[in-house]
């Protein structure tokens, strides 16, 4: 449903200045790449989550979808805009907006504010600077090879054990910058939303099927606690960087390879919708 909406709206977006168009994680516009996201009570996030964390995580994946482009890691600016309820203690909620600018580089230069009658809303816009390359999610070859910047599924356990996130994940800022510095790499995506789903993104921008390898993920698993597939492959909000490249390479999970076809396969079963959709 969400995915469909963002394909409805493209139809409104005439390209000027933004060659890319709309279905990245960010857009290059001129020198510049721009970031948006939002976070809404009750769909993002619940009252057993303090308002830093929450912040934090509003800074964090807009910064990881500039890393996801190879945009540069730093020297980042934003325009804020937040409804917020009666309940919420503005003087927290300045504090920790103020605490996340100065620990993630973020300059804020405008924005909005509004009461709300019903949760807390947040919605940022970031503009990073970009990178030699842009890279998007539209240049996976078959071929390539497909890896993870680190394990990911931590996030999903957390969450159902506990009720909410009990580690920060940061994005992948620096690896992020090297990829728009080579251009080696031929696609790429964060994973906010779950590993099917959003490598179904690449796979259906590039015209290809990408197949994961159970083996391979079994291996990413063996984490502490030890973690299901089916964890590994919906998690969201992990912030990996998952990219295709057409060489093997170390320092990195490699999970599958891309092939001719369609879809995200973990063996015979399709997990394109594996993850998570906000409406």
């Amino acid at each position: 449903m969400e995915f469909n909406f963002i394909k409805m709206l493209a139809t409104a977006s005439k390209g000027v200045g933004t060659p890319h168009g709309i279905g990245d994680d960010a857009v290059k516009y001129g020198d510049g790449v721009i970031a948006k996201d939002i976070m809404v009570e009750g769909v993002h996030f619940t009252c057993l989550e303090s308002l830093q964390s929450i912040v934090n995580r509003l800074f964090i994946s807009n910064i990881s979808d500039i890393a996801a482009v190879g945009g540069l890691a730093g020297g980042y600016s934003a325009l804020l805009a937040v409804a917020i309820p009666d309940y919420v203690n503005k003087v927290e909620l300045a504090e920790a907006i103020c605490a996340a600018a100065t620990r993630f580089d973020v300059d804020i230069i405008g924005g909005d504010t509004t009461s709300s009658k019903g949760g807390l809303f947040l919605s940022l816009t970031i503009i990073g600077k970009a990178g030699n390359y842009f890279i998007g999610r539209d240049g996976a070859k078959v071929g390539d090879n497909v890896y993870l910047s680190r394990p990911v599924g931590m996030a999903k356990y957390e969450l159902e054990r506990f009720g909410r996130y009990q580690q920060e994940r940061l994005p992948e800022r620096l690896l992020g910058e090297e990829f728009g510095r080579t251009g080696e790499v031929s696609a790429c995506i964060d994973i906010s939303d779950g590993l099917g789903r959003d490598l179904s993104h690449i796979a259906s921008a590039s015209g290809v099927k990408i197949m994961i390898d159970r083996e391979l993920l079994v291996n990413l698993g063996r984490q502490t606690p030890p973690l299901h597939i089916d964890c590994i492959v919906s998690s969201g909000e992990e912030y990996a960087l998952a990219f295709t490249l057409d060489k093997v390479i170390n320092g990195a999970c490699l999970i599958g390879k891309v092939c001719s076809g369609s879809g995200v396969w973990l063996d015979d079963v399709e997990v394109s919708d594996r993850g998570y959709e906000h409406i």
